[in-house]
C-alpha cells in the first residue's frame, strides 16, 4: 500500500483546525484506517474537536477488532475488547460506523464538560480498507472519493444545505463551489448526544486510488481537477499539489487530504496524526 498527505492552514486562517490520520489497525498489512475531520469552533474548540474525534474513532476500533480472527472464536472475543456498555460489531463496517459514532459521543460530552469549549464540534470521515474492500463511513461535508479506471467517484453525500441542493439536482457542483452557504453544516459531531451516519461500501481494484479531504480542498479545487492530478501527477505530489492548487485560489479554509492507492507497490509506513 502507499499512501500520501497533506495539511495547510491555508491563506487566511492563523491555525489548523484540521487533523488527519492513516494507520495500520493492527500490525499487519491488511487493515487499515484514514480519517480526516475539519474542527469547528473557534481556535483552540476545532483543532481539539478534530483530533479528539479521529483518535477516539480509531481507538474504538483498535479495541474492536483486537484478536478477532476468523472463525466464531474471534468474533466471541470482541465482547471482551470493548468498553462496559460498548456493543461489540461483528463486522467491519458495523465496527466503523460505531467508531464513529463513539467520537460524535466523546466529542459531544466534551463541549458540555468544565473544560471543554461551547460549541466545538467537527467533522470526521473515516475508512476502512481491507484488501479490496473500501469502507466509509462519515458525518459532515469532509469527502471520500474512488478513483478507478480513470473515472473520479464521489462515495460520501455532504450534510450540508448545498450537498442537499447538489442531491436534488437543484445545484451543480460549479455552483456548489461558489454557493454562499457552502460552508453551512446540517449535520457535525459533537453538535447532539446521537445523530444519523452515512456509510459506504466500495469495491477496489489494483492501482484504485481512496482520497480523503476537508472542503478546504473541494471548495476551490473541482473533482475533474482531483482525477487529473491523482492520474498525471506522481504519487509522492499529488496532495501537496492539490493543496497549494487550493492556497493558489485564495486558500479561504484549512486544506487538508489522504490519497492512498491500492497496490502492493510499498510506501511510507509512518503513522501519522497533524
Amino acid at each position: 500500500m502507499r499512501w500520501d498527505a497533506k495539511s495547510l492552514p491555508g491563506l487566511v486562517r492563523s491555525k489548523n483546525e484540521d487533523a488527519w490520520l492513516v494507520r495500520r489497525i493492527r500490525e499487519k498489512p491488511d487493515l487499515w484506517f484514514l480519517a480526516v475531520a475539519d474542527g469547528m469552533g473557534g481556535f483552540e474548540g476545532g483543532e481539539f474537536a478534530s483530533k479528539l474525534a479521529i483518535q477516539t474513532c480509531y481507538d474504538y476500533l483498535v479495541r474492536a477488532v483486537a484478536g478477532w480472527d476468523d472463525g466464531d472464536e474471534g468474533k466471541r472475543n470482541l465482547a471482551e475488547e470493548v468498553e462496559p456498555g460498548e456493543h461489540a460489531p461483528r463486522s467491519l463496517p458495523e465496527a466503523l460506523e460505531n467508531g464513529v459514532r463513539k467520537a460524535n459521543e466523546v466529542v459531544y460530552k466534551e463541549a458540555l464538560g468544565l473544560f471543554g469549549y461551547p460549541g466545538m464540534g467537527t467533522t470526521l470521515t473515516a475508512a476502512l480498507i481491507q484488501g479490496n474492500d473500501l469502507y466509509v463511513s462519515h458525518v459532515g461535508d469532509s469527502r471520500a472519493y474512488l478513483i478507478s479506471s480513470g473515472v473520479i467517484k464521489q462515495i460520501s453525500e455532504d450534510h450540508s444545505i448545498v450537498g442537499e441542493l447538489v442531491k436534488n439536482g437543484a445545484l451543480s457542483e460549479d455552483e456548489a463551489m461558489r454557493h454562499p452557504q457552502r460552508h453551512i453544516l446540517t449535520l457535525a459531531l459533537g453538535t447532539e448526544a446521537d445523530l444519523p451516519v452515512s456509510s459506504y461500501h466500495e469495491k477496489l481494484k489494483d492501482c484504485d486510488a481512496v482520497l480523503l479531504c476537508t472542503d478546504g480542498l473541494t471548495t476551490l479545487v473541482s473533482s475533474s481537477e482531483i482525477l487529473e492530478a491523482v492520474k498525471t501527477r506522481p504519487r509522492s505530489e499529488v496532495s501537496s499539489f492539490l493543496a497549494n492548487l487550493a492556497n493558489s485560489r485564495g486558500g479561504y479554509d484549512n486544506i487538508t487530504l489522504v490519497v492512498f492507492w491500492v497496490d502492493t507497490g510499498g510506501g511510507p509506513e509512518v503513522n501519522s496524526l497533524a
